[in-house]
């Protein structure tokens, strides 16, 4: 896109200044920044006048690597035309941006992702535990969908996307 300047980056400070604009949906990405994950992560940034428009993270310690994608419209437009991107790997985007990968890259499924935050505001430890805890798996989802929903203001919708080879 024209006036971005797209290109790699190392420069951690700037990589999470941008990433704590929304850190919900940055958590893992964020996390990439840390020894041992960091040296398997790979940044670029779009930048218009001197300022980060949109980030990539290409994570490379999986098969296919991960490519996180954070920014505005045009910006993540000018990442996917600079040819810096792997041509296959699973996406951790918005749903808003589908239509961004889907310009660029033939994708094999979509799967919703949830996540959950607890803010020290609004975490309440039980005092006493009156029952056991179940670890949660794949049969759960449908009660994790209907919880999500009834419960505005922690959960996050993103999509992780997984094109074909």
């Amino acid at each position: 896109m024209e006036g971005y300047a797209v290109r790699q980056t190392s420069d951690a400070s700037a990589i999470r200044a941008f990433l704590l604009r929304d850190a919900d949906y940055a958590a893992y990405a964020l996390g990439d920044l840390e020894p041992p994950y960091a040296q398997h992560a790979t940044w670029f940034a779009a930048q218009r006048g001197g300022s980060v428009e949109g980030l990539a993270l290409v994570y490379g310690a999986l098969e296919p690597p991960v490519l996180f994608l954070m920014g505005s419209r045009s910006a993540l437009d000018a990442l996917f035309d600079s040819s810096l991107l792997p041509r296959r790997m699973l996406f951790l985007a918005r749903p808003e941006d589908e239509l961004a990968l889907r310009r660029c890259y033939e994708i094999e499924y979509v799967a919703p992702m949830l996540r959950m935050r607890v803010t020290e505001p609004n975490f309440q430890p039980p005092t006493v535990l009156t029952h056991q805890t179940e670890p949660l798996c794949g049969f759960h989802s449908v009660e994790v969908n209907v919880a999500s929903r009834s419960t505005p203001g922690i959960w996050k919708n993103n999509r992780a996307s997984f094109p074909s080879s």
